[in-house]
């Protein structure tokens, strides 16, 4: 694109390209100036520096806008500033931010780095039990931590003036690395000033404070009392505020504690037991165990599996077991309901409190039927066994419509006759059938390996009719 020529060039000799340099040659000026001019770059000389990347910025924001490049070419800076074109430049830490997507320290009014205003919160992890969650529990912290030398008062030195800005970094604590990685690429990085410890400040070793040894602040050991009221969420935090380490002109940060589920242990062993009430009166309450609960990932339910025998499951049972609070819960199965296997049964207001005081979630009871055992039943005598079939319901599948052709001869779909004999079902067993399934594997392979073997030259050719 030709250009008729300029009426100033100011900005085309600060980035060092000619008039009519293309958008990209534009950028590339930029990126080798911007850098080289930074002020962090240029500590010693940092007054230079500040001047010279505004005007670097400056001219970058005009020549990389079509718009401002134009008004710039025909009426140069003047024309900028009556034509509206932007006559008030941004900010040059803003322009190396959004060219760079990332920024230094900041200089001349400008945003530079933020610093903070607080030290960094600690945070802790409290692993609580299902009854602690359940019942609350206040436990004793022991924390580490710093605070404010109580001789200097934080100062680092009971002299006045002590305390100097650290040259190695400008006072900024930080140190800002360049590097160059490929053709017109570079990465940035900030790193501690090795010279301060990142505190951007130095102390003469013979002013510095006695007791905190010019450091402003000493370690400190406290036990702090956590409270956690009942019904508490894991994953709840709980703030100590401004316990985290003290520093000078600094907000100190909390300790938060999160509160998450300890490994309880037998958890697995005791997930599902029986704990129905046995037969007679109860004189001894220290006979109703407590079973182990679960909680729902609703955080407010609980859960608690039992197995009942056939007899209970079809006449009803009665469930007696110690809560999470030591309360002795009698619970009675839907009266004439029959319990299926997996069954789902709600005890409404059993569950975890809530934090809302007199209210609580519910308690899920999941039951597994078990049935007699094989032994049971084949210790039962043929009379009792025609008063079970007398007492249930009738077979869904009856014995007798298979038996009436037990024996007979039939044909087949082909017209092959066979005899109706019975076979025997036998329980599943999972490691049986894999190795079935291996061997019939093995079995195949040989079986193509074989197929394999035989002549290949002249085969036949085979196509679908």
């Amino acid at each position: 694109m030709s250009r008729r020529g300029p009426k100033e060039d100011r900005f085309y000799r600060v980035l060092d390209v000619p008039t009519d340099a293309t958008a990209e040659q534009i950028k590339k000026a930029y990126r080798k100036l911007a850098i080289k001019w930074h002020p962090d770059k240029n500590p010693t000389n940092r007054t230079e520096a500040e001047e010279k990347f505004k005007e670097i910025s400056m001219a970058y924001e005009v020549l990389s806008d079509e718009t401002k490049r134009k008004l710039y070419d025909d009426h140069g800076e003047e024309g900028l500033k009556e034509g509206g074109g932007g006559g008030g430049f941004h900010d040059p830490s803003s322009i190396f931010e959004a060219f760079f997507g990332g920024g230094f320290g900041g200089f001349g009014g400008g945003r530079g780095r933020a610093k903070p205003t607080r030290t960094p919160d600690v945070q802790h992890q409290v692993a609580l039990t299902l009854q602690q969650f359940y019942r609350g529990v206040t436990k004793k912290l022991r924390v580490q931590r710093q605070v404010l030398c109580g001789s200097c008062r934080g100062k680092g030195s009971l002299k006045e003036n002590a305390v100097q800005k650290c040259d190695g970094c400008n006072g900024q604590g930080i140190r800002i690395v360049m590097q160059r990685i490929g053709p017109g690429m570079v990465s940035q990085s900030q790193t501690t000033c090795s010279q301060c410890s990142g505190s951007g400040e130095m102390i003469n070793p013979m002013d510095a404070c006695q007791e905190c040894k010019g450091r402003k602040t000493k370690a400190q050991s406290e036990v702090l009392e956590l409270v956690v009221p009942p019904g508490k969420q894991p994953g709840s935090k709980i703030h100590f505020y401004n316990k985290a380490d003290e520093a000078a002109d600094l907000e100190a940060g909390d300790i938060v504690c999160i509160l998450v589920p300890a490994e309880e242990e037998g958890a697995e062993d005791s997930k599902e037991q029986s704990y129905c009430i046995p037969p007679g009166p109860i004189t001894d309450p220290s006979v109703i165990k407590r079973p182990t609960f679960q909680r729902l990932k609703t955080g407010v339910d609980l859960v608690l599996e039992i197995s009942v025998s056939l007899i209970e499951a079809l006449l009803g049972f009665r469930l007696g077991f110690r809560h999470l609070d030591d309360r002795i819960l009698i619970v009675d199965s839907p009266a004439g309901e029959v319990i299926d296997p997996d069954s789902i049964l709600t005890v409404e207001g059993e569950g975890m409190p809530l934090e809302t005081p007199g209210r609580r979630g519910d308690l899920i009871i999941k039951v597994n039927v078990q049935m007699p055992t094989s032994r049971q039943m084949m210790s039962m005598s043929e009379e009792k066994k025609q008063q079970l079939r007398a007492l249930l319901p009738p077979p869904i599948h009856p014995a007798t419509h298979a038996q009436a052709l037990e024996g007979k001869l039939l044909k087949n779909y082909d017209g092959q006759e066979y005899e109706v004999q019975p076979v025997h079902a036998r329980a599943y067993d999972p490691d049986e059938h894999r190795e079935k399934q291996r061997q019939r594997h093995r079995e195949q392979h040989r079986d193509d390996d074989d197929d394999d073997d035989g002549p290949r030259a002249g085969g036949a050719q085979c196509k679908q009719m």
